[in-house]
Order: C-alpha cells, then sequence, then structure tokens
C-alpha cells in the first residue's frame, strides 16, 4: 500500500474542528464508537452520513483493480465527507478505521440543517467539501477512462466527466504502456471503443451518458413524478440563479439541463467582471457554488435530461423529455443558453471531438499535449480561451477576421494578450480547411484582403466564433425573434398567446408568449450576454412568476 500524501498538501481542505464548534454539531448528531477494520463509508455507495472523528484514526483510500491506493489519513478533531453527501452522487473514496476510537456521525438531513442554521461551520464545512473535489480531481480517483483519443466516445466521456466536475483520470492505449494490462485486470479487450473502469474494479464497454449519470447518481428519475411549482430548464448562472431564489422562497423547484450543471458558463476558465470576485474565478467554481447553494434549499436537480417539448395541460405545464417522460409544473423557467456555431470549415466533422474543442479548461489544455493551437473568433470567450490555453504553457495563434480585436473584446483581455507573448494575432484571416491525418496537422487559412492562403501548423483548434440559441425545441410553442431568440414582456406585441389575453393582462416582464413560461439570460432576445446579467434575471424572474402562481390562485378560488 502506498504511503499516505504529506498532510500539508490537504490542510486547507482537512480543517480540525475547534471545542466549541464540536459541541454545536453535537446537538445534531449522536456520538459512537468505533472498531479497527470498520469502515465509516465504503467507495461506490450512495448515501454518506458526516463524521467528526472524536478519537482514533481514520484512512481515505481508492480500491483499483490492483490493489488499494491511500490518499490520506486523519485523526482526532477532522471531519469526513465531501459534495457526494450534498448531491447524492456515489461516494469517491472509503474511510477505513486503521485506530479504534469514536465518532459524531450526523445524517444527510442534519448536515444540511447545520449548513442552512449555522453560517459560520456552513462556510467551512462547504468550503473543505469544495477543496476536496478539487483534490480528487487532480489526483485522477472516481472512474477511469481507457481508450484511444481518435474515438470520438472517448472524447464524449471525457467531456461528459470533465463538465460535470466528476473526479476521473484517463488512460490513453495509444500512448500508455500500462493501459492495456490495467483495463485486462478489470476484465476488459482492448479495441476501438472505450471503456469505463468504473470505482476502480470493474470494466464497462463505452457506456451512454446516460448510464454514466445513472452510476454517479446524477441521474434522478424519481423526481420527475413530482408536480412542481417551476421547472427551470438549463443549468446555466441564470437557471441557477433563479433555482436559488426560488427554492429559498419555499417553491418545489426542479433543474434538468441536456449536459452538465454550469451551462456554458462552466467551461470559463476565468470570469474577471462578476461582482465580488476581484481576482476573478473560473466559471466551474462559480456554478459550484450556485449548484451547491440551490441544493442546500431543496432545489432537485437532474442531469442528463433534455427537454423536447412544452404544452400546456389545464392550468399545468408539461415539460416533454428526450426519454419519453413528461414532467408537470406550474411554471417554466427557460435558460437554455446558446450553442457555439460551427463554421463551414473543410474536414471539420473528421476531428470534432478529437482536435477541435468548444471550450478552453484543464482537460482539452492537456488534451493538446504540448502542441500550438488556434482560438478561431475575437469575442470575449477567445479572449479567455486564449489567455488561459497561453497561461497553460501553450503556444496560442488567434485567428480573426477584423483588422484587431479592439471591435469585438474587451479591453481588459487585449491589454492581457498584448502582455503574453506565447499569444499571436492573425489578423483578416479566415480558416478554410483542416489538414492532418490520424491527428489534426494544421489549417489552410486565406487573407481575406489578397485571397492568399497559408497553412497555420497547429495540433488543436478552439472554435469560439458567436452562437446561435438552444431554442428549437420551443419552435413552435413560443414567439422567437428573427435570430431563434425568445420574446419577452413588451417585445411581444401581438404576439400574446390567446390564453393570455384571455387573462385580461399584458405579458410581463421576462415572460414568453405561452403565460407562465419565462425565459432568462442568453435564451432571452435583447438580454446582455453577462455571466452577471444572467444570474440578475434568473433571480428578477421568479419576482414576476410569484405573480403569475398568486393570479392562478385567485383565479381557482374566486367564485364565477
Amino acid at each position: 500500500m502506498a504511503k499516505p500524501q504529506p498532510d500539508d498538501v490537504y490542510a486547507a481542505a482537512f480543517p480540525i474542528l475547534a471545542e466549541g464548534q464540536i459541541e454545536v454539531l453535537r446537538t445534531y448528531g449522536t456520538e459512537r464508537e468505533i472498531s479497527r477494520g470498520e469502515d465509516l463509508f465504503h467507495q461506490g455507495q450512495r448515501s454518506l452520513d458526516f463524521f467528526v472523528l472524536l478519537e482514533g484514526e481514520v484512512e481515505l483510500l481508492e480500491h483499483l483493480a490492483d490493489g488499494d491506493r491511500s490518499i490520506s489519513t486523519r485523526g482526532p478533531g477532522h471531519f469526513f465527507g465531501e459534495l457526494n453527501m450534498l448531491t447524492g452522487q456515489a461516494v469517491i473514496l472509503t474511510a477505513r478505521v486503521r485506530e479504534a476510537g469514536r465518532v459524531l456521525q450526523l445524517t444527510v438531513p442534519a448536515i444540511k440543517e447545520v449548513i442552512t442554521q449555522q453560517p459560520r461551520l456552513s462556510d467551512l464545512i462547504l468550503q473543505a467539501f469544495m477543496l476536496r473535489r478539487a483534490i480528487l480531481t487532480e489526483l485522477g480517483t472516481g472512474g477511469r477512462i481507457v481508450g484511444s483519443l481518435h474515438s470520438p466516445d472517448t472524447t464524449r466521456m471525457l467531456t461528459f466527466m470533465a463538465r460535470n466536475r466528476l473526479p476521473h483520470a484517463f488512460m490513453d492505449v495509444d500512448t500508455d504502456p500500462g493501459a492495456e494490462a490495467f483495463l485486462r485486470r478489470a476484465g476488459g479487450e482492448p479495441g476501438p471503443d472505450p471503456y469505463v473502469v468504473w470505482q476502480g474494479t470493474e470494466a464497462y464497454l463505452n457506456p451512454s451518458n446516460a448510464k454514466l449519470a445513472k452510476w454517479i447518481g446524477l441521474d434522478r428519475t424519481a423526481d420527475l413524478e413530482a408536480r412542481y411549482d417551476v421547472v427551470v430548464i438549463g443549468a446555466g448562472p441564470a437557471g441557477l440563479g433563479a433555482a436559488v431564489n426560488a427554492a429559498s422562497e419555499g417553491l418545489c423547484v426542479l433543474v434538468m439541463d441536456k449536459y452538465a450543471i454550469g451551462g456554458q458558463a462552466g467551461t470559463s476558465s476565468r470570469i474577471e467582471n462578476y461582482l465580488g470576485f476581484p481576482a476573478g474565478l473560473s466559471g466551474a467554481d462559480l456554478t459550484t457554488r450556485a449548484f451547491i447553494q440551490a441544493e442546500k434549499f431543496g432545489t432537485r436537480i437532474s442531469v442528463p435530461h433534455e427537454a423536447v417539448g412544452l404544452v400546456r395541460d389545464g392550468d399545468d405545464l408539461l415539460v416533454r423529455l428526450d426519454d419519453a417522460c413528461a414532467v408537470r409544473t406550474r411554471s417554466v423557467i427557460v435558460a437554455t443558453g446558446v450553442r457555439y456555431r460551427r463554421p463551414p470549415v473543410g474536414r471539420l466533422e473528421e476531428f470534432d471531438g478529437m482536435d477541435v474543442f468548444y471550450a478552453a479548461t484543464d482537460m482539452e489544455a492537456r488534451r493538446c499535449g504540448g502542441r500550438p493551437v488556434a482560438v478561431i473568433g475575437g469575442g470575449n470567450s477567445a479572449g479567455q480561451a486564449a489567455l488561459f490555453l497561453g497561461k497553460s504553457g501553450l503556444q496560442v495563434t488567434i485567428v480573426v477576421r477584423r483588422a484587431g480585436l479592439a471591435d469585438t473584446m474587451s479591453q481588459y483581455l487585449i491589454d492581457q494578450i498584448d502582455q503574453l507573448p506565447e499569444i499571436e494575432v492573425l489578423p483578416f484571416t479566415e480558416s478554410r480547411s483542416l489538414l492532418g491525418d490520424d491527428r489534426l496537422e494544421g489549417i489552410e487559412v486565406e487573407d481575406i484582403r489578397t485571397g492568399e492562403r497559408d497553412i497555420l501548423r497547429v495540433g488543436a483548434i478552439f472554435m469560439m466564433i458567436g452562437a446561435d440559441p438552444n431554442t428549437i425545441w420551443l419552435a413552435d410553442t413560443v414567439a422567437l425573434d428573427d435570430k431563434g431568440f425568445i420574446l419577452t414582456g413588451g417585445e411581444l406585441g401581438e404576439r400574446w398567446d390567446e390564453h393570455g389575453r384571455d387573462l385580461g393582462r399584458d405579458p410581463m416582464p421576462m415572460e414568453t408568449s405561452l403565460p407562465g413560461v419565462f425565459a432568462v439570460g442568453d435564451v432571452r432576445s435583447g438580454s446582455v450576454k453577462r455571466v452577471a446579467s444572467g444570474v440578475g434575471e434568473g433571480s428578477m424572474a421568479v419576482q414576476y412568476l410569484h405573480r403569475y402562481l398568486a393570479d392562478q390562485f385567485a383565479r381557482r378560488t374566486t367564485p364565477a
């Protein structure tokens, strides 16, 4: 067994509780003895109590096909738990007693009460949980994805795990000499399709995202049977902002998303203009905090679940899902955001999902393997991506059609780009075709002033050329503008739904042409495409939603 990691590596993630803090926790839990060899919780289980170690010693372990991996050993005063306690996800590590003693044990409902009622303890516990998740991700604990980067399914699974901030490790069968042996020990056979070795011991061939979600505990189909006050479709900042405000005010809330918690903002390497964070923060950090906040107030969250239709059913609305289920709700907030455009570049589909990316996070940066990269686009997303990749040690070329970045990018990003020697801007240029055999080797580019073509030698491309709204599923349900964004409030004019006119009122701000359905964030026509404004719109929509629900109740209870 490997020796435990040095304690100072984990000091911030494993604070020692003061005696006064332990006394507060005693009112929420029960004390009991523990014996050597006992597991406080075990890797893979789907429920996890919170433990404070009063006496003894506990080791955190990861069970793998080729033996146990020691993560850390802790003594009295430390507490044990992780984000999955709040999210219902499968437990990543085993906590095994190495020296008998005593613990204070709190159930999940009890620790949620602590988080709600004890602000100082709440801050300490939640910060530790987030740091532990970051450490577990860095250590590559959790599931192992074993496959080739030449397989689109490998990229699909890596993207799903990264977007949902799930600890995992990747073993490349093309370059890692130990990958094949590891896979065989877990019962897999090397081939063109990737495997997931779940909980370190059993290999599964090319599972779908839905299957992964079920194993991990993201997919909560049982929650879909309820009647909700509001269903929020889209789990980006706007959707999570709406969920936090609605749930904190006592409404029964369900949030669903096709891909992951965080939406497009969750893939942002750095958000530097969000109020209260002068040093900036990553999109993943922001949306993880929002996710915990939403869970804290009782929001139900289901990922991956895609909404494919919306219809009125009496006083209620039915949200139809991709698995033929439907959710009944009194109101809906649409926060589906936008998706990056795919330009008409030759051979793009051949490399899509392998060396062509639409987000710049640690996962994509590692995938580049030190090769030079190109960022296509001149907006803020392109600037943030270029800075992140350049600071990760990669040589970056920004390819733009204009004379420079000033017309489309914020000045603070331009100033930082100018100071980073790893970044070069290529103006008046468009991409024409991708080059390479098994891996991307370059781009054929054209100077749009002269028509002259050249080869830009890069090993990966980051597409950041604008976005289209995710509203195809709503095209026949609510009024859209000529670009496909959702019209709301005073912009509707004569397109206000007949049912709305029967109510004898005008549409409220952020209300769509279908009464009781609101749109917030990037998907709404006329919105400011910023994270902060999306969060603000999500919060504001809840106030109008309350008014709608109150009117609906009054109409049902007033005699004709």
